[in-house]
């Protein structure tokens, strides 16, 4: 006789899970940006404020400094290759003199610069009435004699600007080759490649000045005495800075145009000493 007895327990039937159908989203472009936006955002959020002003003041303050040389540089450019484009005046069938072409590419400095460092000269009551011309050399960049018109009253347009259409200008209130002080030669620059394409116009000669260096010598033939000048400093200046006479003292020479080549808005300025 047996002392347990066993039952059998019941059978467990496992009830499958009710699948639920999932409802597919619709994406739309507004969704797609938010997704975009939240993402830049939290990654904006874990960037240290300075790490990113830093670069970005650096970058705006170069690009600012960047616009302002070159945007000179731009027009000449844009009005250079786009000028028959932007050119909507008649255009008459008889063709322009050379003359007139030339005036085109040549700049022009201005009677209210010249003026203005008149009036800032203080030696200006002591130039000497010499009223010829002498010649000057840069060999570097094939410039040879040169006439110079010496004590070209520059504060009257029409009077630099006939000396300035047979060669450079000695500006009346500077010194004289030979004498102590300084010696201020000036003289037109040429836009676009009208001073390559014409070298023997000693008009346009000054567009070259922009080749120098510094350590570059200067001839300059002065009533059959030659002086020579060794180039010791290069630099731009602002068209209102009148101390382009200034001397501190020696035998210094100055030679002027206007740049970027053919236009005005600021100045080259090339300071040499005699030897």
């Amino acid at each position: 006789m047996a002392l347990y007895k066993y039952k059998k327990a019941p059978l467990k039937i496992k009830e499958k899970p009710t699948k639920t159908k999932k409802k597919k989203r619709t994406v739309t472009i507004a969704t797609v940006l938010d997704r975009i936006t939240l993402k830049i955002s939290q990654k904006l959020t874990h960037i240290k404020p300075i790490s990113f002003i830093i670069p970005f003041v650096f970058i705006l303050s170069g690009f600012i400094i960047l616009y302002g040389q070159m945007k000179p540089y731009l027009i000449h450019f844009i009005q250079a290759k786009f000028s028959d484009k932007l050119n909507q005046e008649i255009i008459s069938l008889v063709p322009q003199s050379y003359e007139e072409i030339r005036s085109s590419y040549i700049s022009d400095p201005g009677s209210d610069y010249f003026s203005n460092i008149l009036n800032d000269n203080e030696d200006s009551s002591e130039t000497q009435e010499y009223t010829g011309q002498f010649y000057l050399t840069i060999e570097e960049i094939q410039i040879n004699e040169a006439p110079v018109t010496a004590n070209v009253d520059s504060s009257k347009e029409s009077v630099y600007q006939d000396a300035l259409g047979k060669g450079l200008a000695h500006f009346k209130g500077s010194n004289l080759p030979g004498g102590n002080g300084n010696v201020l030669i000036y003289g037109h620059s040429a836009a676009g490649d009208y001073a390559e394409k014409n070298p023997d116009d000693v008009v346009t000669a000054f567009t070259r000045l922009f080749k120098l260096n510094i350590g570059d010598n200067i001839k300059i033939n002065f009533e059959d005495k030659n002086y020579k000048y060794t180039i010791k400093k290069i630099k731009e200046i602002n068209p209102d800075d009148v101390e382009v006479l200034q001397n501190n003292g020696g035998k210094t020479l100055t030679l002027m145009t206007c740049s970027p080549p053919g236009l005005n808005s600021r100045r080259l300025v090339i300071t040499a000493i005699q030897q």
